[in-house]
């Protein structure tokens, strides 16, 4: 964001750290908050965490320094997808009819989508699963799923 205070962090240990997530965090507050890791109010930084697989950033959460914006990262795809489908339900609650806004809910929910799936996916599963949507970001889930299965079975077989 030009113009505004920023700062880059590797996520802490896991699973989105493996896959090359970065967080970064900004000055962007425009009043008080409250602190997602100690509880204290006041000026907050706004954590936002960078997934290589999407190419955006997505929202996390506040922090009252720059280390605890980080610390509230999530570190699994289980959590991210936690994080994106609670994103999702309250864009749905509090939107508007409107195409940009249904293609943001649209996209939210894809992401956590394909994070849930992720998180169940074994290793070599989760490997060939981020390549494929390295190359397709297009894929959906289901396809993944089976191409995933597929090849991993004539890998075993």
């Amino acid at each position: 964001m030009p113009g505004v205070p920023e700062w880059e962090a590797l996520p802490p240990a896991g699973d989105l750290r493996e896959a090359g997530a970065v967080v970064t965090v900004a000055d962007i507050s425009t009043g008080l908050g409250r602190c997602g890791v100690c509880g204290r109010r006041g000026r907050m930084w706004h954590g936002m965490v960078e997934v290589p697989l999407f190419g955006d950033f997505v929202p996390l959460g506040l922090g009252c320094t720059r280390a605890h914006a980080v610390a509230a990262a999530p570190t699994s795809w289980a959590a991210l997808a936690a994080t994106l489908t609670d994103r999702a339900t309250a864009l749905r609650a509090n939107g508007v009819a409107h195409t940009r806004f249904d293609e943001t809910v649209q996209l939210v929910s894809r992401q956590a989508d394909i994070c849930a799936f992720l998180a169940d996916a074994s290793l070599a599963e989760r490997q060939l699963a981020l390549r494929l949507w390295a190359d397709r970001r297009d894929l959906s889930v289901p396809d993944v799923a089976t191409v995933t299965a597929g090849v991993l079975a004539d890998v075993d077989g």
